[in-house]
């Protein structure tokens, strides 16, 4: 559930993203990512597992 800071590495342009994240929050892609609608439950799995 936690948050990290982002930096692009070629703009230096940084913003919050999520821990766990595919790479769509990380930096914009034409791949549409089979997992980016289902990152939300797996973070409360993975929270759920730690707590």
């Amino acid at each position: 559930m936690g948050k990290v800071v982002y930096v692009n590495p070629v703009s230096g342009v940084s913003r919050p993203a999520p821990v766990i994240g595919g790479h769509r929050h990380w930096a914009s892609t034409d791949c549409p990512g089979t997992l980016y609608t289902a990152m939300p439950s797996i973070r409360d799995e993975v929270a759920a597992l730690l707590a």
